[in-house]
């Protein structure tokens, strides 16, 4: 299985701050969305409309010829739209 780096966002305005509260909002039906406001003891507010898809596939092995051939299959879309 490959290993893909992940996503990173750095928020500047965060340096130095401490997490007084972080919320996550749940996503409307049928959205991908999700929401996430962090609050810092400042009071200043840094929100995220963050949106993903997800890509359903299968990892499997295969008897060719008798030797065992590993298969990997893709949905052709994305999941949700």
């Amino acid at each position: 299985m490959s290993k893909r780096n992940p996503a990173e966002v750095i928020i500047h305005e965060a340096r130095g701050k401490r997490i007084e509260e972080l919320a996550v909002t749940e996503p409307y039906a049928n959205s991908d969305e999700l929401y996430v406001t962090i609050r810092f003891d400042d009071d200043t507010e840094v929100s995220l409309d963050l949106s993903a898809r997800i890509r359903f596939g299968v990892n499997y092995t295969r008897v060719v010829e008798g030797e065992q051939v590993p298969i990997k299959q893709q949905a052709p879309r994305f999941l949700g739209k």
